[in-house]
């Protein structure tokens, strides 16, 4: 999870408020904190529960009595060994396409259907077949998130305030091995490659007065990658999984990320936070403190570089 993620669960959990325990059960639930914070009760909605009451009756009713599960520390982590071979059969597709073909003759009725599709996932266990596709989708994903910071750097570099632009963070190590937070391989403790969940961007800016056309180039970007995964196919990338961390040329100081929504302020929760949004497309967030190491780290890909380190003072628009 990233540092801004990692903000926004907490800043969830003050607001809703939640207890850990109801925070797990909302991670485990797949709900992102934006959902839990569109689902606190106004005034006027005095017959709504508690988000903390919402949650809870939630994962009742998809996991019953049971507790939410714990993260699994690093020094319980196994890597399943031998790897799967190349044509192994992924048993939990086929049980599923054959729930398909009966649904198709009118032997497994609506209501029924979903019920077997949820059954099998607990009857069946993990397979060979399952581990490669799911290595297959997760290796997919690292590469196309290299692709397109290399596609987003193409783009952005046409902007001459923009000086420097530096990929780091998983995306920019070489892939590892770990059980993920996936329920059926957590279960199991099997481990597949690591889910990029986003790409992490340093640029380094001359200025904070033209963030919005560096928005319009990450938008640029992301338009150009739906183009191209329409025609590969390859999974798309949404503006909410670049992460842009603005630097200053000298100092290497962190002024904040860019923004990720068209408009700035866009009004929503996320915009509440002292001071975001008072230079426009400025994103600042609560508690948060960047690694201003990381764009310098060992596995860290300079992307572009137009020689910040030559320009003069008279060069730069000040922050």
């Amino acid at each position: 999870m990233s540092a801004p993620q990692r903000t926004e669960w907490t800043e969830a959990q003050r607001r809703c408020p939640l207890t850990e325990e109801a925070v797990a059960m909302a991670k485990e639930l797949g709900l992102s904190p934006r959902a839990l914070l569109k689902n606190i009760p106004n005034r006027s909605q005095q017959w709504k529960a508690p988000v903390e009451d919402w949650v809870r009756g939630l994962f009742a009713k998809r996991f019953g009595e049971r507790r939410p599960e714990r993260p699994v520390p690093a020094s319980e982590r196994q890597v399943f060994a031998p790897e799967p071979p190349p044509d192994a059969v992924n048993k939990l597709e086929v049980a599923r396409e054959e729930i398909f073909r009966r649904f198709e003759r009118g032997e497994v009725g609506v209501d029924a259907f979903g019920i077997e599709m949820e059954a099998i996932e607990h009857e069946i266990p993990v397979s060979g077949g399952e581990i490669n596709e799911e290595n297959r989708i997760l290796r997919l994903r690292y590469e196309c998130f290299r692709r397109f910071a290399e596609m987003l750097a193409t783009v952005a570099a046409k902007l001459d305030f923009v000086q420097r632009i530096v990929l780091f963070g998983s995306v920019a190590a070489p892939l590892k091995k770990e059980v993920p937070r996936f329920r059926r391989f957590r279960q199991a403790r099997i481990a597949v490659w690591h889910e990029c969940k986003d790409v992490d961007l340093a640029v380094w800016v001359s200025g904070l007065t033209r963030l919005r056309e560096l928005r319009c180039a990450v938008s640029d970007a992301t338009n150009r990658w739906q183009v191209l995964a329409n025609q590969e196919p390859l999974p798309g990338i949404p503006h909410d999984s670049v992460d842009v961390f603005l630097m200053a040329p000298g100092t290497n100081s962190y002024r904040g990320n860019l923004c990720h929504y068209a408009q700035c302020p866009k009004g929503k929760p996320a915009c509440e936070v002292a001071g975001c949004g008072a230079q426009p497309f400025l994103r600042l967030y609560d508690n948060f403190k960047f690694d201003r190491l990381a764009p310098f780290g060992e596995h860290a890909v300079v992307l572009f570089d137009r020689d910040a380190n030559a320009a003069t003072p008279s060069d730069t628009v000040p922050f």
